[in-house]
Parts: C-alpha cells; structure tokens; sequence
C-alpha cells in the first residue's frame, strides 16, 4: 500500500532558548538548558560562548558546539556542560550564553544558517 502526504512548502525555521543553568563547585563545570522549537522535524546544530564576567572582570569562558533533533509540536529540552577555556572555573551567579551559529537541516532541500548573533543572560545556580 502507498500513502502519499502533503509536502510543505513553508521555510524552515528554528529557535533556540536558554532557561539557566547550574553549577558544579567541586569542578566548575556549567550545566546550561534551555527548549528548541521547530514547526518540522528537523536536525539543530548551535555554536556559541558561555561568559561570565565578576565585578567588572572577565572570569570564565566556555566554548559551546551541541545538535539536537527538533521534534514539531512543542518544545524540546536540551542540556550541555559546559567547561572553562580559561584558568578561571565557573561559579554561581549572573552569565551570558552568546549564540552566533544556528543551523537547521530538514532534508536535502530544507535547511537554514542563522550567523546572527544573540545574546541571552541567565544564572548559574
């Protein structure tokens, strides 16, 4: 039997949230989380820092590199650690996650690159 759908012709687009994030004192390593959403199924790919600045001074800083595959109808949790490329750990208190890669693949014909930087803020805890 064949079953034959719709085929969309609608972009393809993708979102990306940051809700918080906690911290491991014995090693500093951040655990940062947040939802995706797509109006498709889709593979998500994001690049971006993790930073946190202490009375005016930069204090740590994470590279970030995460897929995740976005499932359409509501939004799907992701997490990451995070560790420091400096000599300096993450500790509680205020950060900025600051996105500047987004991608989205849905097929050979459905995808997007977003360079657009985005800047988020949220607390370690």
């Amino acid at each position: 039997m064949l079953t034959v759908s719709a085929v969309s012709s609608a972009p393809l687009e993708a979102t990306i949230s940051v809700g918080g994030g906690t911290v491991d004192p014995s090693t500093g390593i951040a655990t940062i989380s947040g939802t995706i959403t797509c109006p498709r199924r889709a593979s998500l790919y994001v690049e971006g820092t993790l930073r946190q600045v202490r009375q005016g001074i930069f204090v740590a800083r994470g590279y970030v590199s995460a897929s995740e595959a976005c499932t359409p109808g509501a939004p799907v949790s992701w997490s990451m650690e995070v560790d420091t490329e400096t000599s300096v750990i993450f500790g509680a208190g205020p950060a900025t996650f600051k996105r500047y890669y987004l991608s989205a693949y849905a097929g050979w014909h459905q995808w997007f690159e977003m360079d657009e930087i985005e800047v988020s803020s949220l607390q370690l805890v």
